[in-house]
C-alpha cells in the first residue's frame, strides 16, 4: 500500500470515527436522556430549515450552538418558542424581555425570556445540514460500517 493509501484510509478512520461518536452522542442525549436537542459537551447543531436568517445563515446550513442563555445585543441566537426552535438575531433587551428578528424578516418576533434561550451561534458550515442529513440516517450508518467491514476484510486482505 502506497503512502497516499494510508494518508486515505486514516481520513477515512477518522470520518468515521467522529461521526459514530458524534451519533452515539446524540443519540443518548435525544433518546435516553429525553433532551429536545443533542448536547455534545455544552455545544448543540440544528440545520437551518427556513429563509429568515439569509442572507447570513442560508437554508441547509448547519449551525453549531454553545449552550448558554448569557447572550448579548446582535448575538445570534437559538430558542424555544411557539412550539418549536428558531434561531434569529437578539436585536435588544427590555428588562426580562428579549426581542429577536430574523435579518430577512420585516418585524420583531415576540418577546422570549432568558429561560427560552438556548444557546448562540458560534459558527456554521454552508450545506451540511444537507449532509447531515445523510450521514446521521440510521442507514446510512449501517452501510458505512458494513462498507467498512467489506473494506477490511476483502479489499484489504
Amino acid at each position: 500500500m502506497n503512502r497516499f493509501q494510508s494518508i486515505i484510509e486514516i481520513l477515512l478512520r477518522i470520518f468515521l470515527i467522529i461521526v459514530i461518536v458524534i451519533n452515539i452522542i446524540s443519540i443518548i442525549t435525544v433518546k435516553i436522556l429525553k433532551y429536545e436537542y443533542p448536547n455534545v459537551f455544552g455545544y448543540s447543531y440544528f440545520e437551518v430549515i427556513s429563509e429568515s436568517m439569509e442572507p447570513t445563515i442560508k437554508v441547509g446550513d448547519e449551525i453549531f450552538i454553545k449552550l448558554t442563555n448569557e447572550v448579548e445585543k446582535n448575538d445570534i441566537i437559538t430558542f424555544k418558542a411557539d412550539g418549536g426552535i428558531i434561531t434569529h438575531r437578539l436585536v435588544r433587551i427590555d428588562g426580562n424581555d428579549y426581542i429577536t428578528k430574523g435579518d430577512n424578516n420585516d418585524s420583531e418576533d415576540k418577546p422570549i425570556t432568558k429561560n427560552d434561550i438556548i444557546g448562540k451561534v458560534v459558527f456554521k458550515i454552508p450545506f451540511l445540514g444537507k449532509i447531515k442529513y445523510v450521514i446521521t440516517n440510521y442507514y446510512f450508518i449501517c452501510l458505512l460500517i458494513v462498507a467498512y467491514v467489506i473494506y477490511e476484510i476483502v479489499i484489504k486482505k
